[in-house]
């Protein structure tokens, strides 16, 4: 696929590049969002994830984004804006490769 991430309820349990179930994670330090099994996940990733780190920090941050809660979520819902957290997340990953392609 060209984009594919965790749903935010599996995003704190599972690598967001090999989509392994583990409770063991390590966190990017960056956005504290993405995670990853293995260190060979997390640097396989890195180049992806550097074009999309501060966007999902900034999700994060401003609360539209929360690790464990899903779709149903109200206070996601901002006026204007009609889209749940995993198509926030998943936008972001399409726009990350994009920006990747481009500069290739």
């Amino acid at each position: 696929p060209f984009a594919a991430t965790p749903a935010p309820e599996q995003a704190g349990n599972m690598c967001h590049l090999c989509f392994q179930m583990s409770t063991n994670l390590y966190r990017c330090s960056g956005c504290n969002w993405a995670r990853f099994c293995s260190t060979q996940c997390m640097q396989a990733a890195r180049r992806i994830h550097n074009e999309t780190c501060q966007a999902y920090k900034y999700l994060h941050e401003s609360g539209l984004l929360r690790v464990g809660e899903g779709e149903q979520q109200e206070e996601h819902y901002e006026e204007g804006a009609r889209i749940g957290p995993s198509a926030l997340v998943l936008l972001v990953k399409i726009l990350g490769r994009k920006q990747l392609q481009e500069t290739q």
